[in-house]
């Protein structure tokens, strides 16, 4: 609920405060924020008492949501915020290990029982938490990164079947991994056989192991991080992949697309959010244009582009439109072959479209 819709309070921030109608009429429960534009975070449309045993329940219903991934990896989103009705809270398990996210007043003042429930509930060997600064930040909260509970050094190894990766918690992207990725990954590696990929803002090389176990007989990784593209390297070779079958080049993505002359069979493109407000939309939408634009001139007739947006004010129909526009500047036809979001551990709520913000789209060019 936006501020503009509160008439008035007397709560303080992080307090639960019920929502009432104009007539006095229950409406739902929230944590109250007032140093952000989204005021109250709704918790529950229930009269019912915001406790332990609440959030409990809450976390409880969260990870039985996620017990079929189980089967497959142990590196699985356990709380998505809104999506899983828990607002301002982000938990992310790799194998042993737990990263957490906290971003709003309400989850802040309730952390210390979180982090009671989770130890009960999931058993962790350390917890690690790794919030977004610029989130707190428009929150009114401090930043806040560090081991809560128990022991963690160095890197930790992830079971992903087929694959395994070492994630960097404390020094990588977001929790230290794209766990939203992990369908696309075996859309590549069930893509690659054979063909010459180039992969763009690779980070630590998911897509590069998957498109190598698939059978690419070539891998361009590309990133403007040093330390990602290193920890890439380690991961193909934890996979037990040929590194003569893979070239890393540290650069930046829009420059190295520019001026690239190689074609390529098959061409990743994973870049960061290019708007984090609504004003910078139209500059997004552009960049995302002239992105796929320098893909889709580096391929081969029949080849493929799986052109990924993390922009959360970036919709579906914005992609398509600007992927193809770009393909009308370069005088190609492309064909629609599939779409994607998200994966199961990252549910969404009707109500919070919001909370939509992965979207991909897998182009042949021809």
């Amino acid at each position: 609920m936006y501020l503009g819709a509160v008439e008035r309070t007397q709560a303080e921030a992080g307090d639960v405060v019920q929502v009432l109608d104009y007539r006095g009429r229950f409406i739902a429960q929230g944590h109250w924020s007032p140093h952000s534009p989204i005021a109250i975070r709704v918790l529950t449309w229930n009269r019912e008492k915001v406790d332990r045993a609440f959030f409990e329940r809450r976390l409880k219903r969260a990870l039985e949501l996620r017990k079929p991934l189980g089967q497959r990896t142990n590196a699985v989103r356990l709380v998505n915020a809104e999506g899983d009705l828990l607002p301002g809270l982000i938990v992310d398990r790799y194998g042993p290990l737990l990263a957490i996210q906290v971003h709003t007043w309400g989850m802040e003042r309730v952390k210390e029982e979180i982090l009671s429930c989770l130890e009960a509930l999931v058993a962790p060997k350390a917890i690690y938490e790794k919030s977004d600064p610029q989130a707190r930040q428009r929150e009114g909260l401090k930043p806040q990164e560090g081991l809560l509970k128990g022991n963690h050094e160095g890197l930790q190894e992830v079971e992903e079947f087929p694959f395994r990766f070492l994630i960097d918690i404390q020094g990588g992207q977001k929790t230290g991994f794209y766990l939203d990725q992990r369908d696309n990954r075996q859309l590549i590696l069930h893509l690659a056989e054979g063909k010459k990929v180039l992969d763009c803002f690779c980070y630590t090389g998911g897509f590069t192991v998957a498109a190598l176990k698939g059978g690419a007989k070539f891998v361009r990784a590309v990133d403007s991080s040093a330390s990602a593209l290193s920890l890439a390297k380690e991961n193909v070779l934890l996979n037990g992949l040929d590194l003569s079958r893979c070239d890393f080049h540290r650069a930046d993505a829009f420059e190295f697309l520019r001026e690239e002359r190689e074609r390529y069979d098959l061409v990743i493109l994973d870049p960061p959010p290019f708007a984090r407000s609504r004003d910078e939309v139209p500059q997004a939408l552009r960049g995302y244009e002239e992105i796929n634009y320098l893909a889709m001139r580096l391929l081969k007739k029949g080849g493929l582009l799986l052109s990924c947006c993390c922009t959360q004010r970036v919709s579906l129909e914005d992609l398509s439109q600007a992927i193809y526009k770009a393909s009308l500047r370069l005088g190609r036809a492309i064909q629609l072959l599939s779409s994607s979001r998200a994966p199961l551990d990252h549910p969404v709520l009707f109500s919070h479209p919001e909370g939509d913000y992965f979207k991909a789209l897998l182009i042949r060019i021809l």
